[in-house]
């Protein structure tokens, strides 16, 4: 879906239609980082798994640095770009579509309603609500303001990239 939905944003130019793009764009992106996460989880020993996820986490967000670096390797609104992003969604699949184990043992969990989460945790769920939304706008708006304060491409890859690194460190 998200290999779709960027092959669709080199299609379909406009606002309104970005938008939900973007938000499919999100929807598979968590999916992807809940799976990969779960096979993690199931698939490491308790005495490697903070190191299992710290390369995790170091390489996905060296990946998200290196990331704005490709809009220099053509016209950014030119459809290559657009399907080199979807060859790259797609390749993300090869490791757990090739892998010989066994799926994660899935468990129901209990539900546990927004109500109920706010009681057990008022000052969590107001820091992930600041964090999401301090986030989204870094996120969705950095490059933007880049652009206007006249930075050229490659200005604006190495200041998103810069923020990115900097939440690394």
């Amino acid at each position: 879906m998200a290999s779709c939905a960027v092959l669709l944003m080199g299609l379909i130019f406009g606002a309104p239609a970005w938008f939900l793009l973007r938000i499919v764009i999100g929807y598979c992106m968590a999916g992807l980082f809940m799976v990969l996460e779960s096979w993690f989880n199931d698939g490491v020993s308790n005495e490697k798994r903070g190191q299992t996820f710290a390369y995790y986490m170091v390489s996905s967000l060296g990946a998200f640095a290196v990331g704005p670096f490709l809009v220099n390797l053509g016209d950014p609104t030119a459809y290559p770009l657009f399907a080199m992003t979807a060859i790259l969604f797609n390749l993300c699949l090869l490791p757990i579509a090739l892998t010989r184990k066994s799926n994660p043992v899935i468990t129901r969990a209990k539900r546990l309603k927004l109500r109920e989460l706010v009681k057990l945790s008022p000052l969590g769920v107001a820091g992930c609500v600041a964090a999401g939304l301090v986030n989204s706008a870094v996120y969705g708006l950095g490059a933007v303001y880049a652009d206007l304060e006249g930075l050229s491409d490659g200005g604006v890859s190495l200041f998103f990239s810069a923020i990115i690194l900097g939440g690394l460190a």
